[in-house]
């Protein structure tokens, strides 16, 4: 199970109030405690992993209560900071002393971000002396800290980080009969609150992180503000490096380091228009609890800029998702490619690089190394129990069929680029499974998750196809679902 998966199962169970605590991704005897109890409560066996009825289930209990409070992410223009907000329930928004507050039309609810110039320790001693407050429970660590309580009739929680000089946080107060409402709302949004987001204007880390790519001997690009001011400049596990140059447009910086071998460069291409590419890199060890795991997410450019759902990727390299040639033909020679710049772009050894990547090509190819979204199934036994039927198109190496088989994957037509040798976005491809199942453009839907391969060729043909955006890379996009539980409804059908 993905990381990203586990903080989401984790995120629902918070909604569902099963589970008090922040969704980290470290799935410990607390989360699969919290998977029993929700399992408990729906009657069925307590055995801490959710198969996949369970887990859609939750995620759609989860939305639903999401939903019911008008769940939404914003950005606070008065500190800088981002925020979870319940804003069926705060809908009155208004200036606060440092910050921004949001309350109910009768202050049942009211939250309220500030900053203050100061430590976490004498800025923790002010809030929690504050007067009227009674205090129950309190963490004070050396850049973050946690208040709770009783304030007159109201319940309160507060959490503030701190960088530099200044502190950031969050006040949320509500009346003590909305316990039962507000406990896993204040959970959730103790989760989403980012003091200091990546991106936003404010006070400088006392140590910046940035992942960098190697351009020449020695030489390395990276991100320009995460170098700004920098006293020192450090390459893990290389050395110290100096800053050669720096370009404001493009927010890049040249550094380099001397007397060290060994350093491939990656080769570079002209600046990508628009689409899908792969940022290897370091996400911000802030991020990873301290980590400096290097790892590839799915990344979009948009207007010269790339945006990504995962934090961190300062200074990453951004890969072009299969260069294909322009008769948009199979080719395996373009996967292994591909894989090699990935390989090479998370440190691998030049000279085994190439075989790394066949290897891995080769791995990709079997079918029981992959595992399914624990949405697909159940959504397909929906779409039959409507009589619809189902086409599986994919660009790949790997044995359609025998993945069909494999997985339970009951579907009427199979078409895939190896065997019919070319891939998507190619009129030709989809062409093919029209045939297969016997009907015209009109009458189909294509779900994909690739905007170029799957909507753009599908819509090119009249095909309406709708945009399986799980990681919310293109929320402007129409026809967009976040996850396939939302399909059925997209194609208008009764869920029962």
């Amino acid at each position: 199970m993905t990381l990203a998966e586990r903080v989401a199962i984790q995120s629902d169970l918070v909604w569902t109030g099963d589970l008090n605590g922040l969704p980290d991704g470290e799935f410990g005897e607390r989360s699969i405690t919290a998977v029993k109890a929700y399992q408990k409560r729906q009657g069925g066996k307590e055995t801490g992993i959710l198969n996949p009825q369970e887990r859609s289930q939750l995620a759609a209990a989860a939305k639903a209560r999401q939903e019911s409070v008008g769940w939404r992410l914003v950005g606070d223009a008065a500190t800088g900071a981002r925020l979870g907000l319940p804003s069926k329930l705060v809908p009155r928004a208004d200036k606060a002393r440092t910050g921004s507050r949001w309350q109910s039309a009768r202050a049942e609810v009211q939250v309220e971000t500030w900053r203050e110039a100061g430590t976490p320790a004498a800025t923790f001693d002010h809030h929690k002396r504050e007067a009227g407050r009674k205090v129950t429970y309190s963490v004070l660590r050396p850049s973050l800290f946690v208040i709770a309580g009783l304030q007159g009739l109201k319940a309160f929680y507060i959490r503030a980080q701190s960088l530099d000089e200044e502190v950031r946080g969050i006040t949320i107060l509500y009346d003590q009969a909305m316990e039962g409402i507000m406990a896993p709302i204040v959970v959730a949004m103790a989760g989403a609150f980012q003091p200091f987001p990546a991106g936003a204007d404010g006070p400088r880390r006392r140590v910046e992180y940035a992942s960098g790519v190697v351009v020449g001997a020695g030489e390395i690009v990276t991100d320009r503000a995460a170098t700004e001011a920098c006293q020192v400049i450090t390459i893990a596990g290389v050395g110290h490096a100096e800053r050669l140059a720096a370009d404001k447009a493009s927010g890049l910086a040249l550094l380099r380091v001397y007397g060290v071998r060994g350093l491939a460069p990656l080769p570079l291409g002209a600046p990508a228009r628009g689409g899908e590419v792969a940022l290897v890199g370091i996400a911000d060890p802030e991020k990873q609890a301290g980590g400096a795991a290097v790892s590839a997410v799915t990344a979009r450019v948009q207007a010269n800029a790339v945006e990504s759902a995962v934090p961190g990727f300062a200074g990453a390299a951004a890969i072009d998702e299969l260069q294909r040639n322009h008769e948009l033909v199979h080719d395996e020679e373009i996967w292994i490619a591909f894989t090699e710049q990935i390989v090479l772009g998370m440190g691998g050894d030049p000279g085994g690089a190439r075989a790394c990547a066949t290897d891995m090509v080769r791995e990709w190819e079997r079918h029981e190394n992959f595992s399914l979204y624990e949405d697909a199934l159940p959504v397909l036994d929906e779409l039959r129990r409507h009589d619809l039927r189902i086409g599986l198109i994919s660009n790949g190496q790997r044995d359609l069929d025998e993945f069909a088989v494999h997985h339970d994957l009951e579907v009427d037509a199979i078409v895939g680029s190896k065997a019919h040798g070319r891939v998507k976005p190619h009129a030709s491809i989809f062409f093919a499974a029209l045939q297969a199942l016997a009907v015209s453009p009109e009458e189909v839907a294509m779900v994909g998750d690739s905007y170029e391969d799957d909507i753009e060729g599908a819509r090119a043909l009249g095909i309406r196809a709708i945009l399986l955006d799980r990681d919310g890379l293109r929320p402007e996009a129409p026809d967009r679902i976040d996850t396939l539980l939302a399909l059925p409804a997209a194609l208008g059908l009764s869920v029962g």
